[in-house]
């Protein structure tokens, strides 16, 4: 099958949703798919040098103008790669709402298009959280987002809670099917290792990995990593994005140099990962947390914030991991000391988590059912063009 995927974000970013894609895009090969990934960057060049005119000229004018400008300019830049591409797909697969709609308007009714919703509520309230210092966002993004989100009728999940978010704002005719991500889990005996090598000298870890956003709430990390200034324990944070020089400041304000490490975007995760001792996780809400099994994978112990789906990810066995938002950093703290002991809940954590990863979040599980997904879409396709 040749498989089109399409996004927005670019390939090194420190994010779920390129893991995800990189992941997808693996399998997919490795099972004898023809897989190209398009993103706004594979453009003719001629668009190219329109849109970037374009954000040129409304840079003057403010962040918003700006940002209008930048979000038109990848959906055009979108339409036009999947518009002049020569590979002729027989399914598109969009990472994104927006990305995966410019495919849809470019390929047209002959090529079916499925979007994974990664997004917790509404990708429009996300990315006006996420960018945004106001929380109002402006009528233009309100009117193209409505529209990018009702042109996408094929939607994957990888949890309840982003399902029941795309039928809420997608309509009863969207196709919507929960498929949870899934990892390759790592060898027992590298993880085992990699846990007995996290109490080698110098100082225990508490690793997070996420884009530096509002939705991702590190300034929740940073007001546990106050209640732990008298312990050996450095939080390390990993990742970039609009909130990094307000962390770098308030970093600063509350005296934490030493205390909370910013390592921006880095391509050796895993390795972090293994030098870690707890992985803790604080976001606001969450369609899934690829991160998080990534963790546990990895044998590390995650501690989480009721965070959307993260609660289907540790349902089973593993509610001792969860915390709420609305927890004292104190109280928090405490929990994550009980994760740091040896002689603590940690040992039966890391058991629990492989075989909620082995029950759950195969990568096998997660191929085989996109797969049967891809071909119900082209099926439909087809049976459709033969009655027309």
């Amino acid at each position: 099958m040749r498989i089109l995927l399409t996004t927005y974000v670019v390939n090194n970013a420190t994010s779920g949703v390129v893991k995800y894609l990189q992941t997808l895009q693996n399998a997919l090969q490795e099972r004898g798919h023809s897989v190209q990934v398009l993103t706004p960057f594979d453009a003719p060049r001629w668009v190219r040098l329109i849109t970037g005119a374009l954000v040129r000229t409304a840079s003057p004018f403010g962040r918003t103008a700006q940002q209008l400008a930048i979000e038109i300019g990848s959906f055009v830049r979108m339409y036009f790669g999947v518009r002049t591409n020569a590979n002729s797909p027989d399914i598109i697969h969009g990472m994104d709402v927006a990305s995966g709609t410019a495919a849809k308007l470019a390929a047209g009714a002959r090529t079916p298009v499925l979007v994974t919703a990664h997004f917790s509520i509404h990708p429009l309230y996300e990315m006006m959280e996420r960018d945004y210092q106001g929380g109002t966002a402006p009528w233009a993004f309100r009117w193209l987002f409505q529209r990018f989100f009702l042109q996408v009728r094929n939607y994957i999940a990888p949890s309840q809670f982003s399902a029941k978010s795309v039928q809420e704002h997608a309509g009863p005719r969207a196709l919507v099917r929960v498929i949870p991500h899934g990892i390759d889990l790592e060898p027992e005996e590298s993880w085992k290792l990699a846990a007995a090598s996290s109490l080698d000298g110098g100082k225990q870890v508490i690793l997070t990995v996420g884009r530096l956003d509002k939705l991702k709430n590190h300034i929740k990390l940073l007001d546990i990593a106050e209640e732990s200034k008298d312990s050996a324990v450095v939080f390390a944070i990993v990742g970039d994005g609009p909130q990094e020089a307000c962390l770098k400041a308030e970093i600063k304000r509350r005296q934490l140099e030493g205390k909370v490490l910013l390592l921006g975007s880095r391509n050796d995760v895993p390795a972090l990962m293994h030098a870690s001792r707890l992985y803790m996780y604080v976001a606001k809400c969450e369609s899934f947390g690829y991160t998080i099994i990534e963790a546990m994978s990895a044998g590390l112990p995650v501690l989480t914030s009721r965070a959307g789906a993260v609660v289907e990810i540790l349902s089973g066995g593993l509610e001792e991991c969860l915390f709420d938002l609305a927890d004292s950093p104190a109280a928090i703290w405490a929990r994550a000391k009980e994760m740091l002991a040896e002689d603590g809940p940690r040992r039966s954590v890391i058991e629990k988590q492989r075989r909620i990863l082995l029950e759950r979040h195969s990568m096998q599980g997660m191929i085989d059912k996109t797969e049967e997904f891809y071909r119900e879409l082209v099926e439909a396709r087809n049976d459709r063009l033969n009655h027309e």
